[in-house]
């Protein structure tokens, strides 16, 4: 069991949760969906002013703010702008949020570790097959599947809101029904929203923290399924099969009904929200933001010829993306060298951070 706070234990079937947002309902293996979207276990992870980097061998590498730690190194008051390799060898499981890094690197100890701000051990029911981990300042979600046996995701909450998306798998076991049903958890802070798909049906519920002064997120049930869903600061997206919307309190929609699509994002196959945008992948793996303020996006130019993104995460002020050749590049707020190019100037298109690709290990 976890060791700490309120334990939420949710099953379904095939799905993800993380800092990015994958459709759910996915299988959980490094192969890539007809978009081009990687859709694997996350090999990014973003806090608030740095970026964590997994390679296939899990190997990983991490740089930008360290006053707790939180790249692996001793805390030091100045940024880490050039990255460093994280102490701990063959990562399964990463993820970061805020000031804190976790990650797991053993299926059989059922350990997870979280060092920097609010350093916790987690030690997990159970760890087989790893998907995803998921963090935010108050929470730490590992999400599991198994064949035949559906998901698992197991969320060491600071926060009661969290718990209080928890409910039962609606499906028998070796169902039609649990084959095709699932889920994913985005989390900001003490917020949180849980996607439940059912084959064409969506439902999207989404609680909010001690913070918020706006009351309107509530379940919503669909016909047009939701792929995926981010959380950013006082709003929210989803990915649906007509693009991408935003709406709450810091967006021009104060309710998802209300909220009109993204445009000048053609085809959108995956999303993360920083704290003002909404960022994603779209056609061609071409890579595009747009504040939340607004619906229109803008394109976010990789470095190199034809690069094309094959994953994206969100920090709080920062985003980085993977491309087909296994590099990482960032964009965004550098104040403590959470970029990765060894500077800390923040730039609109994107730099390449200073790590091997991730294909090598």
């Amino acid at each position: 069991m976890l060791r700490s706070s309120s334990l939420v234990v949710l099953f379904c079937a095939l799905c993800g949760c993380g800092a990015r947002a994958r459709p759910a309902g996915l299988p959980a293996s490094g192969a890539t969906e007809e978009s081009g979207v990687y859709l694997g276990p996350s090999r990014l992870a973003l806090g608030r002013a740095h970026s964590c980097a997994r390679s296939a061998g899990g190997t990983v590498h991490c740089w930008g703010a360290n006053e707790h730690g939180q790249v692996g190194v001793p805390p030091s008051a100045a940024p880490v702008a050039v990255p460093v390799e994280w102490p701990a060898k063959d990562v399964l499981l990463l993820g970061a949020a805020g000031d804190r890094t976790c990650h797991a690197v053993d299926a059989a100890s059922r350990i997870v570790r979280c060092t920097g701000a609010s350093a916790t051990v987690i030690e997990a029911s159970t760890l087989y097959n790893p998907a995803s981990l998921s963090v935010s300042d108050g929470a730490v979600c590992i999400h599991q599947t198994a064949e035949y046996e559906g998901s698992r995701l197991q969320c060491d909450a600071a926060d009661a809101a969290i718990a209080r998306l928890a409910r039962p798998h609606p499906c028998a076991p070796e169902s039609l029904c649990q084959k095709r049903y699932g889920f994913q958890v985005a989390l900001r802070g003490a917020d949180a929203c849980l996607l439940e798909q059912n084959g064409p049906a969506s439902k999207l519920e989404c609680t909010r923290g001690a913070g918020w002064s706006y009351d309107g997120f509530e379940v919503t049930e669909r016909a047009n399924a939701f792929r995926a869903i981010a959380l950013g600061y006082d709003f929210a997206c989803v990915l649906g099969v007509d693009g991408a919307r935003c709406w709450g309190p810091a967006s021009v929609a104060s309710s998802l009904d209300d909220a009109r699509t993204v445009t000048g994002f053609p085809e959108p196959a995956a999303i993360c929200a920083t704290n003002t945008e909404l960022c994603g992948i779209g056609a061609q793996g071409r890579v595009f933001c747009a504040p939340a303020g607004t619906i229109a996006a803008r394109e976010i130019h990789l470095p190199g010829p034809s690069a094309r993104a094959t994953e994206i995460a969100c920090g709080d002020g920062h985003a980085c993306a993977v491309t087909t050749s296994g590099l990482v590049a960032c964009w965004g707020d550098n104040h403590m060298g959470q970029l990765g190019d060894g500077t800390r100037r923040g730039i609109t298109d994107a730099v390449i951070a200073r790590i091997p690709p991730l294909t090598d290990r």
